[in-house]
């Protein structure tokens, strides 16, 4: 994760102070309801409180206080989009007359991308694979595959924007024809609650700083769920760095983790 001018204040601050009494001071505060002693009622949040709530976390994983927690698993819809143009020389080709597969597929992707923004940062969308035939300098391409990797945790919306993916690439095909084929369809997946309530009192238990998360990732739990109350924890990886030669976990980081599986697996009943 970068750090921006502000957080590394931040950080450089809660260095000087001990990160898990303040932790359990927040976890404290935001237990109290919305009585007549005062306070926010969690359950009852506006707009403006979730922004807050949701800056307040940013930062908190920025100073380390790493999620350990994860309630669940977003969903996720994979496609595989063939466009079909025709060949031509590139010198001899007038634009009007080009049926570019490349260029149409260039324009999928921008507006499929359009369509996947929102101002919270939460879609996920990724076309991870892009080739391009005949893969030749001076040849108009005539035939472009990639994919699409699309996740969500709000199964509605899910469905509803995945739904789209085919019309979208439709009408920005510029005269080539398309082929989308859908090859997952997984939608998301909740945790058992008893677990997760588990392990995050072993947490609290053994002083762990952590938060509740869903996955962006799947993982063989997603499939387990199906079969029997299931959790996760994870530790935190150098920058949050994943699927990458460059991932790291810290030992110490991977022993808080071990100390707090070991706890959880003796207190299942």
């Amino acid at each position: 994760m970068t750090l921006d001018g502000s957080a590394r204040a931040v950080a450089g601050a809660v260095a000087a102070v001990k990160q898990d009494r303040l932790w359990q001071r927040h976890l404290q505060i935001a237990e109290i309801g919305a009585t007549g002693r005062g306070g926010v009622n969690r359950q009852a949040l506006t707009l403006e409180d979730a922004e807050a709530r949701r800056r307040v976390l940013a930062w908190a994983a920025a100073c380390g206080f790493e999620p350990s927690v994860v309630s669940s698993i977003q969903g996720l819809r994979w496609f595989r989009v063939e466009v079909t143009g025709q060949e031509a020389h590139a010198g001899t080709t007038p634009r009007a007359r080009r049926r570019d597969a490349l260029t149409a597929a260039v324009d999928m992707v921008r507006a499929l991308r359009d369509l996947m923004l929102d101002t919270t940062d939460t879609a996920r969308f990724t076309v991870g694979r892009f080739e391009v035939h005949p893969n030749s300098p001076n040849t108009v391409p005539g035939r472009v595959l990639f994919t699409i990797d699309f996740r969500h945790p709000d199964g509605t919306l899910l469905t509803r924007l995945g739904d789209e993916v085919a019309a979208v690439c439709r009408a920005h095909a510029g005269g080539c024809a398309v082929d989308v084929i859908e090859t997952l369809n997984s939608p998301p997946t909740e945790f058992d609650h008893r677990i997760c309530e588990l392990i995050q009192a072993a947490a609290e238990r053994q002083g762990l700083p952590h938060m509740r998360i869903v996955s962006g990732a799947t993982h063989d739990a997603k499939y387990m769920a199906g079969l029997c109350p299931t959790g996760m924890i994870f530790v935190p990886c150098e920058r949050g760095i994943s699927h990458n030669e460059g991932e790291r976990a810290s030992a110490a980081d991977l022993a808080a983790g071990a100390r707090l599986l070991a706890e959880v697996m003796l207190r299942l009943d």
